[in-house]
Order: structure tokens, then sequence, then C-alpha cells
């Protein structure tokens, strides 16, 4: 990887989408829960301008689901249902798009150009195997999906997806795992093992991906004192 620029902010766990040439980042800790959206034109190196501010401030904002036009940032900490939207050629603060099940912290997103499914979480008592959906161009509640393979928190960073296969890697299920999952976005069911990590991690920087590649980067790894690593697998 080479240097491409810094964001406003310095931050930790907030949410990240992307149409083909801009992407955004919003919330997270620094030290404090921020509403704050910046974004980055990604055909040019440069730092992060600021885009707007989500409907509230939130840690663990879920995110890695957009079209071609649209953004979502759906869940975060303190604990909410809230999903957010953005429009992401235009600048501007986020609007409020629906809700999720419950609310929940930990959970992430894949999509494609027409819907988005977030997978797993925390509730704040207990982590969650569910998987919920929306349809990206339109507004209103989730609707039910399917269920992981467990109960996972930190389904985190290690979410990518094609315009028909959406895929979970990582994340802690009482243990950090390496387990990668898959689903087929336009239907509806469970998700189905794909593969392995190189190593169980969770706490990922973040995953991207092609029509035929996926990345995943970073994280924290097994250890006693969960040490962090610059690995990309793909």
């Amino acid at each position: 990887a080479s240097d491409f620029g810094d964001l406003l902010l310095g931050t930790a766990s907030g949410g990240s989408n992307s149409s083909s040439t801009r992407a955004s980042y919003a919330g997270g800790q620094q030290p404090t829960a921020s509403n704050t959206i910046m974004a980055v034109e990604m055909a040019s190196r440069g730092n992060a301008f600021d885009f707007g501010n989500l409907t509230r401030s939130s840690n663990h904002v879920g995110g890695a689901a957009s079209s071609t036009t649209r953004g979502l940032f759906q869940g975060g900490d303190p604990s909410t249902d809230i999903i957010d939207y953005i429009t992401i050629a235009t600048a501007g603060d986020a609007a409020d798009f629906g809700n999720l099940s419950v609310a929940k912290y930990y959970a992430k997103a894949i999509s494609n150009a027409t819907r988005a499914v977030i997978g797993g979480g925390n509730n704040g008592s207990a982590k969650l195997n569910v998987m919920e959906y929306v349809t990206i161009a339109s507004t209103g509640n989730v609707t039910d999906f399917g269920d992981l393979g467990a109960a996972r928190e930190n389904v985190m960073g290690g979410n990518v997806s094609s315009s028909t296969r959406g895929v979970f890697g990582g994340g802690e299920e009482g243990d950090i795992v390496n387990i990668i999952e898959y689903i087929t976005i336009a239907s509806t069911g469970n998700a189905t093992d794909f593969g392995n990590l190189t190593s169980a991690r969770w706490l990922m920087g973040g995953g991207c991906s092609n029509s035929t590649r996926s990345i995943f980067t970073a994280g924290s790894s097994l250890g006693g004192s969960n040490p962090a690593i610059n690995t990309l697998d793909y």
C-alpha cells in the first residue's frame, strides 16, 4: 500500500462506502462519538474533505453499503437501530432511511447496485447471527435475509462484494476467527462457508473489491495483547 492522504480527524471505528469515483467515511471515535462525514476522490491522491454530518453521533458505525449513487450508514454505539443515507455525488448531511430490526453495533454490511445486507453485530447484551436487507434505491425498514454460521460481532471490516455475491470474513464469536462466509445477494438464505483468512482476526481496517477480487486488510490477531497486523489477504 502507498500513502494516499489524511482524514480531517484522527478517528477509529467509523463506517465507509463508495461509488465508482468517491469514497466517504462517517462517524467513529475521536475520542468521543462523532457525526462527521468525510470524503475523498479516489482517482487522485489527497486529503479528505468535509462532506456533511450523520443524523447522530456514533462509534462503530456499520457501512460499506452503497449503490453507484447512494451510501448507507447503519447502527452504531451508543446502540441504535438508525440507518442513514447520503447521495455520494452531492455533499451534504445524511437523511433518515429507516430502521434495523433491533438497536445494534459491531454489525457490517455488503451490497450490490440494488440491495444492502447487514450481518452480525451486538444488541448490547448478546452477539447476533442475523442478516437483514434493504433496497438501496428506496427507503424503509429492514427485511430478514437469513443467518450467519454463528453469532458474531465485528464481522468488522472483512465485508466485500461483487454484483452477485457478498462475503463476510473474520470477527469475534468468543474467540477471534478466520472464517469466511458468503451469500448470494439477490436471493435470501443462510451464509455458506467460503474458506479461511490467512490468520484469525477482527477489527480489520476494511475490505474492498471489484467484480472479481476482494482484499481483506490488516486487523488484530489472536494473542494475549491482540497485536495489530498489516497483512493484506485476497
